[in-house]
């Protein structure tokens, strides 16, 4: 979402103008998740309706397995969302997130051995707020790895 905008011309293009970075930022977001969501939210429906037999507990899968892949997408487009915005490189960034998705559900799953509950509510402030809120104060402020710039 953000690869044009943090090019050289282009950054220093709409820094000069009155934008409003919070409606920039959010409406940035929200589409690109709504894009994806809606991408992948359009191939489960029909792979649910071309199942020949539905039961209830077919269907309790098939809610649970649906919930679980929009989540991992959601997860990984703020995850990447983040890391790009700090990185400003798609490359080093997709290995940044590859590295915090690995990492992180190695933590999840230690803390999932510790307390079931409370790592479910860590896990989603590590990997909803944190990066939503890391990648908010980057674009406000114009952090990032600017190399060459």
């Amino acid at each position: 979402m953000f690869l044009e905008d943090f090019a050289p011309g282009i950054n220093s293009f709409w820094r000069s103008r009155p934008v409003n970075l919070k409606l920039w930022f959010v409406v940035k977001y929200l589409v690109g998740l709504s894009v994806l969501v809606l991408a992948f939210g359009s191939l489960l429906t029909p792979a649910y309706w071309l199942q020949t037999e539905i039961y209830s507990d077919q269907f309790h899968r098939f809610l649970y397995a649906a919930f679980f892949a929009i989540y991992c997408l959601v997860i990984m487009y703020i995850l990447s969302m983040a890391t790009y915005c700090l990185l400003r490189q798609p490359i080093y960034a997709v290995v940044l997130t590859i590295g915090l998705l690995f990492i992180g559900t190695m933590a999840i799953n230690w803390l999932s051995e510790l307390n079931y509950f409370a790592s479910t509510w860590i896990a989603m402030i590590f990997c909803l707020v944190i990066p939503i809120t890391i990648a908010w104060l980057v674009v406000k402020h114009d952090w990032g790895w600017k190399v060459g710039r």
